[in-house]
């Protein structure tokens, strides 16, 4: 983490949800100056914090509604800490704080600041409770998860469709049961479990012994934009089992890219099963041969209360650690590196009825190119193990106040290699009213999917506001509650997969055909593979 990372400032610190947040902050190691307009109050609280966290706190009294109240708190934290890398305000939405527009411009002014409403730090955790008892729903419990939601008609809605989703399946297993008498049911499920641990063994064991390493980098965890974490591996193969060591892995990070231990569970399992049959069955049979070592409080298995919602960076970060370190055991099914999701969220409300509205979307890139094949175009990656969810265009421009002025394949980011990395995809946005948009699980924009035996990397996604214009603003690719005014418009662009292979050795007419589809350009064939396409001619070549 850069040393502004390390250096908070938390307002309205005396009492409640700020003092909360700060002494959070503090176990984790920041440097904290808090602020508050009593003097005596934010003295006792900083006192409290010393004695609670033995961290270093800074008390400053400061009235932040003041013209010269940010800056004072911000020259107040350079003077003992340094720069500032993070402000926890004590209001609910963007802008994160001011009394005036000129506050948050100061608080701005101060580098790097990320501005974080200190509600929204703060998450409803449900330990496992029952939604129904007895065949009736359990209405406090109900009630208490639509009173904590902005849009409660749609979380509600999709509880209730689970529920009704589980009630069919409980009634198919009570048929099948009848059917079948409970005791065949039951050993039957023994034997597919057995079944299918016998088959992983014995695909494991096919494989030759040995130790592999492998290691891959994340972009960054949001927080602290310059700051890389690594997910690093051992993988031995020892007859019949299979030991996956992460140990040196780095430790949980204070943005949201933690992986709890059972998602990290299912990335390990399906980078194993990419070298074993296909045909072995999904289920909990699968895990007994496997030996996991995933060291607490690390990105793979962090101490709560850790940030998890962008945790398919950490998963798919161990998925490539493992796919190279075991990527000897199978040359043929080496893989360049592929696109995460890019979800991003945009809310607000209605000018008219002041309801709030917000939707998800998740969007995905490019595959990585194969020894032999060209990568897959906008593909869901890896693990998701599916073509993606494409939602309908229409449907969302019917609910929501935005439009879709772009949705294409993002011509020329597909690594260049023998083989081609997959495209990435190019979307623009409008928004009719005032909005707020989040870049919630984006990864791998700085550091884009890597190429793979001489392939080279495929582009690096991102979000661009009014792009090509003189307010283009090029956005951090995990950034939260950024304001957007109607009409502004949000371009987004999802990472393309690595290329597999020296591009040189690409046949000109596989050049030629990517010109004609519009997935390389002129200028990207002459750059990229050193070939020169005459589309008129219908000519593609290497100069002499």
């Amino acid at each position: 983490m850069s040393e502004n990372g390390r250096v908070a400032i938390v307002c309205g610190a005396s009492s409640g949800l700020g003092y909360a947040v700060a002494e959070q902050l503090l176990d984790d190691g920041k440097r904290t100056v808090i602020v508050s307009r009593s003097q005596e109050r934010i003295e006792a609280a900083a006192a409290r914090l010393r004695a609670a966290t033995e961290g270093e706190v800074e008390p400053v009294a400061a009235d932040l509604s003041d013209a010269d109240g940010p800056a004072r708190a911000v020259q107040r934290a350079r003077e003992v800490f340094g720069e500032p890398g993070i402000v926890v305000t004590n209001t609910g939405g963007p802008p994160a704080m001011p009394a005036t527009r000129a506050t948050a411009d100061d608080l701005v002014a101060a580098s790097n600041l990320l501005l974080l409403p200190v509600q929204r730090m703060l998450e409803l955790v449900l330990p496992p409770m029952r939604l129904e008892h007895a065949g009736k729903p359990s209405r406090d419990l109900l009630s208490l998860i639509e009173a904590n939601s902005r849009t409660p008609t749609k979380v509600m809605g999709d509880i209730r469709a689970m529920q009704a989703g589980t009630h069919v399946g409980a009634m198919r297993l009570v048929e099948l049961a009848a059917r079948q008498g409970a005791e065949r049911v039951l050993a039957l499920c023994d034997q597919l479990l057995a079944y299918t641990e016998q088959r992983m063994r014995a695909g494991i064991a096919a494989l030759p012994d040995g130790r592999h390493e492998g290691t891959f980098v994340i972009d960054d965890d949001g927080v602290d934009p310059n700051a890389d974490h690594v997910v690093r591996v051992a993988v031995t193969i020892d007859g019949d089992r299979v030991v996956a060591d992460f140990t040196g892995t780095d430790a949980q990070a204070p943005g949201p890219i933690n992986a709890a231990l059972s998602q990290s569970m299912s990335g390990v399992l399906y980078a194993i099963r990419c070298h074993l049959d296909p045909d072995i069955p999904v289920n909990d049979g699968c895990f007994a041969p496997l030996e996991m070592v995933l060291p607490y409080g690390t990105l793979v298995n962090p101490r709560p209360p850790a940030a998890c919602n962008a945790r398919m960076a950490t998963v798919l970060g161990i998925v490539e650690a493992m796919l190279g370190a075991l990527a000897p055991l199978h040359p043929e099914r080496a893989v360049a590196g592929s696109c995460n999701a890019h979800v991003y969220v945009m809310s607000g409300r209605d000018p008219e009825s002041h309801e709030a509205w917000s939707f998800l979307d998740p969007q995905f890139g490019g595959a990585g190119a194969l020894r032999d094949l060209d990568g897959l175009d906008v593909v869901a990656p890896l693990i998701f193990a599916s073509g993606g969810a494409m939602h309908c265009v229409e449907a969302y421009e019917l609910e929501y106040p935005i439009r879709f002025e772009r949705f294409a394949l993002w011509q020329d980011s597909g690594g260049p290699g023998r083989q081609r990395g997959g495209l990435g995809s190019q979307r623009d946005i409008r928004v009719l009213t005032d909005a707020v948009f989040n870049g919630r699980a984006t990864d791998r924009c700085r550091r884009p999917p890597p190429g793979a035996a001489g392939g080279r990397d495929g582009a690096g996604g991102g979000w661009i506001v009014n792009p090509e214009t003189d307010a283009e603003r090029v956005l951090p690719p995990k950034i939260t509650n950024h304001p957007l005014r109607a009409g502004e418009v949000v371009r987004m662009l999802t990472s393309a997969g690595g290329g597999f292979g020296d591009p040189a050795e690409r046949d000109p007419e596989r050049v030629l055909e990517d010109v004609r589809e519009g997935r390389v350009s002129v200028r990207g064939a002459l750059r990229d593979y050193g070939v020169v396409v005459d589309l008129e001619a219908g000519t593609a070549g290497r100069p002499a």
